[in-house]
């Protein structure tokens, strides 16, 4: 029997804004908190998104504005311009809708987890009553969005590529089993609800590729599932399409890889380990994400979590072997547990499956708090289903459990609320995460950078020169090199510093950085430091050494590990470099180099007239034409006027730069 009736809708509703009100009261603190990281190239500088005007040319834009992802991830790039014109360009803004998501996201897992536990009950021996499956619902949604695992994605303004994934997937995942309910019924809903939920799936992958692990999740419940299939004709053509559209899937997913084998392998070559040390790195990560959720610490969290040690081994470290195994056991588990404790195999199959996507062969970072955004929620509704069975099965009177949830409730905000206020200004942000986090490189450069860049501010507009400052920042950018012996940036950003301030720098950074740049891993990071190095030179108010700047680009030059991408963006710098002081030959042969690897309009562009000003008709048609044979083109704005400048070319054209 449901529950139902006035009383009980209206007490469902005053829970459901008292948890809300919560929710916000705990965030609200971390809403002050600037732009961060992939922020700034997302969106603080992202001018597609910018959008000041509600009109069908800037909607396209915003959509085709994406810069992460494969597909460009358009859905969130959009949110993103849509965030901007209703409200503001400012972060708080960003935070705040992010806020109202997060809120939407637990209404969502609270709808789906009272779907799912019905789901379990049906056709079986009662499992749950009416009353457990709302309690355990409600306790899901809010232990979920409380946690404070997920300050960081919440707070994190562009993770709302994640947290739009996230609502996709569960709202495709709720109709879904709406969908199995009626498959016996009559009416087009049966028909109408399979284009929602690929609808809703394919909205999901354009805002972050995880939604692609719907099928997964679509699998697990049909195998932990409490009813079979309706033998009907119609139910027996879903079983089919839905192996089709599996296996299609797993081919696609092959051949993806297969013709893009070489992304592949030059996507390892640009990160310090191979396939195997990430997968033997990831099995202890499904253990360490699961401490993290189940035993919430503050001091455990952090924006940067590159201190955590890549496994070479299956002893090395010791962790490993052991990690590996557990997961089998997990598995093993899980698949026991099928026939008497479905959901305790559902919870850890979607745990599991959640992480599938960005914690096996893929190349990317080995280490992101958000990653566990959606697939926590699996382990929270096992932890409740079993809190409510063990009280069920030792008799535990109403007034301690509801003591007991509560206190848990009251923790997890209040750790929710310190996170937030730790989110609330960027110094109070980094100065934890270097305390939690002493050997974590990054986290150390960027107090490092905090401290240089507070000296540089205070120069600039009140004329204080403080020599603390500059110690502060030196003492922890040096730290963030020692922690780790191929991190490079700290020493470049040094360099750039010492430049920018007319200050010498010490031969030793020198020959330290040259030697990492030669030999370790090259992390595409350092492509920006070598372009502001590049526009030091050009600039009066810096000091750049031309030898010095030279020496680190022949350097990182001499590293065979470099792969075509980042190679390609040197090689355009350099070539900007070396022209400015006038090596105009060797700078068309490295910006022509550049282009060999990775052809864009504008480096074949400056060729164009590059190849102008040495007097060289031959090369302007040629890079000329190949600069009309690329896609994006058309929408160069000097194009005809470069192609009459061809025309005319060359003898009134500057024929002493020929000779260089």
């Amino acid at each position: 029997m449901k529950l139902s009736g006035p009383i009980v809708v209206l007490g469902i509703l005053f829970a459901t804004a008292i948890a809300i009100l919560t929710l916000v009261l705990v965030y609200q603190p971390g809403l002050s908190g600037s732009f961060i990281l992939d922020d700034r190239r997302n969106i603080e500088l992202n001018e597609a998104v910018q959008m000041n005007e509600l009109s069908s040319e800037s909607l396209n834009r915003a959509w085709q504005g994406g810069v992460t992802g494969g597909l460009g991830r358009p859905v969130s790039s959009l949110s993103f311009a849509l965030t901007h014109h209703f409200l503001d360009g400012s972060a708080y803004s960003y935070k705040v809708t992010n806020l109202f998501i997060h809120i939407i996201n637990a209404l969502m897992v609270t709808g789906f987890s009272v779907s799912l536990l019905r789901f379990w009950t049906d056709g079986r021996q009662l499992i749950f009553t009416e009353r457990q499956v709302t309690a355990v619902a409600l306790l899901t949604g809010l232990t979920w969005a409380l946690h404070p695992l997920h300050a960081s994605t919440v707070l994190y303004a562009v993770q709302r590529m994640t947290m739009l994934s996230a609502f996709f997937t569960v709202a495709a995942l709720w109709v879904y089993l709406l969908w199995r309910k009626r498959l016996d019924s009559k009416g087009l809903s049966k028909w109408l609800l399979p284009i929602a939920i690929f609808g809703l799936v394919l909205l999901g992958i354009l805002s972050k590729e995880n939604a692609i692990l719907f099928f997964g999740f679509i699998a697990l419940i049909e195998f932990f599932g409490a009813t079979p299939l309706p033998a009907q004709r119609l139910s027996r053509f879903y079983t089919r399409l839905f192996w089709v559209v599996a296996f299609f899937t797993l081919v696609f997913g092959i051949t993806y890889l297969h013709f893009f084998e070489d992304w592949f392998a030059n996507s390892y070559r640009g990160r310090n380990f191979d396939l195997a040390e990430r997968l033997m790195t990831e099995s202890r990560m499904v253990f360490i994400y699961l401490q993290w959720i189940l035993f919430p610490s503050i001091d455990q969290y952090g924006l940067f979590h590159d201190d955590i040690a890549i496994s070479k081994g299956l002893l090395s470290p010791a962790s490993t072997l052991w990690s590996a195994l557990g997961c089998m056991v997990l598995v093993t588990g899980a698949v026991v547990s099928k026939n008497k404790y479905p959901w305790l195999g559902f919870g850890i199959g979607f745990y599991l499956i959640g992480h599938s996507l960005e914690g096996t062969v893929i190349p990317l970072e080995l280490v992101f708090e958000h990653r566990n955004y959606l697939p926590s929620f699996g382990i929270v509704l096992l932890l409740l289903i079993a809190a409510v069975k063990m009280c069920e099965l030792f008799a535990i009177r109403k007034r301690v459990y509801t003591a007991v949830g509560f206190a848990i409730v009251v923790f997890l905000g209040s750790m929710t609320l310190l996170r937030a206020m730790e989110w609330s200004n960027y110094f109070s942000q980094i100065t934890v995460a270097t305390e939690r986090h002493p050997k974590s490189a990054r986290s150390q450069w960027a107090m490092g950078i905090w401290y240089l860049q507070t000296h540089t501010d205070e120069l600039l507009t009140l004329g204080l020169d403080d020599p603390k400052l500059y110690k502060k920042g030196k003492e922890h950018a040096l730290l963030a090199a020692e922690a780790d012996d191929e991190y490079v940036s700290s020493y470049l950003g040094l360099i750039l510093f010492h430049f920018q301030h007319d200050r010498i720098v010490p031969r030793q950074w020198l020959v330290e950085v040259g030697e990492r740049l030669a030999n370790s891993t090259y992390r595409v990071e350092s492509d920006d430091y070598f372009r502001q190095l590049v526009n030091c030179t050009q600039s009066d108010g810096c000091f750049a050494v031309q030898q010095d700047v030279d020496y680190l680009f022949n350097k990182v030059f001499e590293n065979t590990w470099l792969t075509d991408g980042p190679r390609s963006n040197l090689l355009s710098s350099y070539s900007a470099f070396v022209y400015h002081f006038d090596k105009y030959t060797l700078s068309m042969q490295s910006l022509a180099a550049a282009m060999a690897l990775k052809p864009t309009v504008i480096g074949y562009r400056n060729l164009t007239v590059l190849a102008l000003e040495m007097n060289d008709r031959e090369k302007a048609e040629l890079y000329l034409k190949e600069l009309k044979n690329l896609p994006g083109s058309d929408e160069l704005e000097e194009l005809l006027r470069l192609e009459a400048l061809v025309f005319e070319c060359c003898e009134a054209l500057l024929p002493e730069k020929k000779a260089n």
